[in-house]
């Protein structure tokens, strides 16, 4: 799993597509499937690049939240010694703090929808409308 992650993020970083067809490398592995990957940017540190996002880990259709929703960093030093991986929560005004879903079995129908909705609402926000603002933590992540 790990050296399957690890070459995606290689790829990854020699691609540099703008938006990867997806889930984006995740170590370490999740307990769920990535259902989120917003506001990704590439960010390089002293030593090593990576990739930024936000996503949310979900074992069946699951409302994106402020509980749930997180920053993660997924990065390799340069001589590929060393994998980087940060995790920050985050929350913004436009996520309900809780699940809020009335009819299960219409918000289950509408998923997929429902994800690609909410997807282009957060990659349209501002990195400095999330709490804590986005460009603090790459910050973080640009000072390894």
């Amino acid at each position: 799993m790990a050296r399957e992650q690890i070459g995606a993020l290689d790829n990854l970083l020699a691609e540099r597509p703008s938006l990867p067809d997806g889930a984006l490398p995740h170590l370490p592995p999740p307990n769920g499937r990535q259902d989120l990957q917003v506001q990704m940017a590439y960010l390089a540190f002293q030593n090593g690049e990576g990739v930024r996002y936000l996503t949310q880990f979900n074992q069946e259709p699951r409302q994106i939240n402020n509980q749930e929703i997180y920053y993660t960093f997924q990065g390799i030093t340069a001589d590929h010694t060393y994998f980087v991986a940060i995790f920050f929560p985050v929350m913004s005004a436009v996520l309900p703090d809780k699940m809020e879903v009335e009819d299960w079995e219409a918000f289950s129908a509408n998923y997929v929808a429902y994800l690609s909705e909410t997807a282009a609402v957060l990659d349209q926000i501002s990195p400095d409308e999330f709490m804590p603002n986005l460009t603090l933590l790459d910050a973080i992540v640009a000072s390894l």
